[in-house]
């Protein structure tokens, strides 16, 4: 369990570092949809609200991208070719 609570950790950490910077902005929506889900089935199911808060930030993500001023945007330009 302690390598499993690290890994998670690890993971968690490399999510938000990547949300920061606006890398990988859809993967991180995902995965946040994903564990606010998971939080409101399996972990605790009162606390619902939150996780629903949580799921639709993710969604937005998901959907929406990191923006104009993301990593994910200017490298998307950079790689078009015109």
């Amino acid at each position: 369990q302690a390598f499993a609570a690290a890994a998670i950790l690890a993971a968690v950490s490399l999510v938000a570092l990547a949300l920061a910077a606006g890398l990988l902005t859809r993967i991180a929506g995902f995965l946040t949809l994903a564990g606010a889900l998971w939080y409101a089935v399996f972990i605790l199911p009162e606390a619902w609200t939150s996780a629903f808060i949580l799921a639709a930030l993710g969604l937005y993500l998901l959907l929406r991208g990191g923006g104009p001023l993301s990593i994910d945007f200017a490298t998307l330009r950079l790689t078009r070719f015109h």
